[in-house]
């Protein structure tokens, strides 16, 4: 009997250690995984960076609206510029908005959710890239985003404008279903709301068409785009540091 009882205790003993070590090699600060409303306000905030950040100040110095004065931005200036330069605003495209957006749009249907929150992942695709092709013509488009691919292929800008309007097409429909909204406050622009995101659609279909001069769809596009300052996609941005406008915040 105390034999059983010596082993019991040494079952229990293991039992607890096992325990003790369970997940272990679980990192809490880096999941591989998450809710697709958490990646959408990410993919959101990305869009930001995109269109605030450095990508703002070296378009404005290349069109003539900023001159740089000093440092790197004498160079930019000057066209003094590497491949190099360009990681930042390249990331912000394929990492920071696409690849993001992908993700939420995954996560969501994974989660039974349809509709709305994929039009507003596909909208936000449309406007990352379309910013990088008005920017730097060909780039990746039906590669872009996916993480086991090291080498997207190209394609060219005006095969990449085509499939924009398809991208913002398939956003329309989706949106249009009036489904599937955004839990309340992971969509920080519009607050998934579907006819507002609609507008937006249309907007950036007519914005794309008068970049290839397209004039008749461009005007047609328009008169469905955005109607009101309230449906208008506007960041929420503040006064503070931490969610002051980036562009404003440089020059401040």
């Amino acid at each position: 009997m105390k034999n059983y009882i010596i082993l019991l205790s040494a079952l229990l003993s293991l039992s607890a250690c096992s325990k003790l070590v369970e997940g272990l090699n679980e990192n809490p600060n880096s999941p591989t995984n998450a809710s697709y409303q958490y990646i959408l306000t990410g993919a959101e905030v990305g869009n930001i960076v995109l269109q605030t950040g450095e990508t703002a100040r070296k378009a404005g110095i290349f069109c003539g609206y900023y001159t740089g004065i000093d440092r790197q931005h004498l160079g930019f200036s000057q066209y003094g510029v590497t491949t190099s330069d360009f990681n930042t605003e390249w990331n912000n495209v394929y990492v920071d908005v696409v690849a993001n957006a992908i993700a939420a749009k995954n996560a969501a249907e994974t989660e039974g959710i349809s509709g709305v929150t994929l039009g507003v992942t596909q909208v936000l695709r449309a406007m990352a890239l379309g910013s990088a092709t008005s920017l730097w013509g060909d780039i990746p488009f039906d590669e872009a985003g996916q993480p086991d691919l090291d080498n997207p292929a190209f394609e060219g800008q005006m095969t990449v404008y085509s499939k924009l309007q398809t991208l913002l097409d398939d956003a329309i429909a989706n949106l249009s279903s009036g489904a599937g909204r955004p839990t309340s406050g992971s969509e920080i622009y519009l607050d998934g709301d579907p006819q507002a995101w609609i507008e937006v659609a249309y907007t950036l279909k007519a914005r794309y068409y008068m970049h290839v001069k397209n004039y008749s769809e461009a005007y047609n596009a328009a008169q469905s785009g955005i109607s009101s300052p309230d449906n208008n996609l506007m960041a929420p941005h503040g006064t503070a540091a931490e969610n002051a406008n980036l562009n404003y915040t440089f020059f401040a």
